[in-house]
């Protein structure tokens, strides 16, 4: 079986400092006998989730039987370089490995193909993000100062949640919600919760890591102010979604 899960930084293990110890390469250790595919990357965002699963599917030759997703903030979007084609065998990200049943398709965005677009980078919160930019206005013509008012209007708006929505439908649609498990980083996400947009959430949303560990979600588990989980964090979403996923496989 091809189990594949997808996320951003909170999901990867390079911000936690606990490469081979991320929930997903846990679930790798603990089902030998499936293949687990680690689609997540920094920076990633939510309108990028069916993408990575079509492109890896594609990249691996294989069919996803059942997919975890992570879903993170609003204020992001997916921006290609390429307008009018990809290329399908150039690897999604960098230092991606294998390992046994553990794939993981690496660290940074491709920058050949495409970048995501956050609120860090339009307003430069880091090197990485700074590089990103500047590639932007370079392959736009586009001074960024411009882009940064466009995009601060854009991420202020409803448009990302939608696109939220489409991604959580799309998910469903592909794979059926018995074979798909959803949940969110930040409790902001939750509809049921936040009054700033109404998602409909789908049944198969389980909730967010902030609500479920509550202080150590910024205390023991985090790494950094973000916050990012260290190897203890991700140890204890991997046992919160353990009989998730066990449920899920067995049907």
């Amino acid at each position: 079986m091809n189990i594949a899960f997808v996320g951003c930084s909170y999901t990867h293990w390079e911000d936690g400092d606990c490469k081979n110890k991320n929930y997903p390469a846990l679930f790798a250790k603990a089902y030998p006998e499936h293949n687990i595919y680690d689609l997540s990357i920094p920076g990633a965002s939510n309108d990028s989730i069916y993408f990575r699963l079509y492109y890896a599917q594609k990249h691996y030759g294989v069919k996803f039987d059942k997919v975890v997703v992570q879903m993170t903030h609003f204020a992001r979007t997916l921006h290609w370089y390429n307008k009018w084609e990809y290329e399908w065998d150039e690897p999604l990200g960098q230092d991606g490995y294998s390992k046994k049943n553990y794939t993981s398709i690496g660290s940074r965005y491709s920058f050949k193909n495409f970048n995501t677009i956050t609120s860090g980078v339009v307003f430069f919160e880091n090197i990485w993000q700074s590089k990103v930019a500047k590639k932007i206005e370079k392959t736009i013509g586009i001074k960024f100062s411009q882009l940064q008012k466009y995009f601060a209007h854009e991420f202020d708006g409803h448009k990302y949640v939608w696109q939220c929505q489409k991604e959580l439908d799309t998910v469903n649609g592909a794979y059926g919600k018995e074979n798909v498990i959803i949940f969110s980083w930040h409790e902001n996400f939750d509809s049921k919760t936040s009054k700033h947009h109404d998602i409909i959430l789908p049944d198969n949303y389980i909730g967010s890591v902030d609500k479920t560990f509550g202080k150590k979600f910024k205390e023991d588990y985090a790494a950094d102010s973000s916050p990012h989980f260290n190897a203890a964090g991700h140890l204890a979403i991997y046992k919160w979604l353990l009989p998730h996923v066990t449920d899920m496989i067995d049907k």
